[in-house]
């Protein structure tokens, strides 16, 4: 998987997964949760070890 500079990866709360954003069609954005607070599994080191173990 190629990763480009116009996709954000983040934590989706909805899917309960990481997930791919694409900057063009991101309208907008709320600040509803306050500070981010690292959760186990979910931190951009976790996506990355993902990815190697998909590999």
């Amino acid at each position: 998987m190629s990763f480009s500079p116009e996709h954000l990866v983040a934590w989706c709360e909805l899917r309960d997964d990481f997930r791919m954003f694409r900057l063009d069609r991101i309208s907008g954005m709320d600040d509803s949760a306050g500070a981010f607070r690292p959760e186990r599994g979910k931190t951009l080191t976790d996506f990355y070890r993902s990815m190697e173990e998909r590999n």
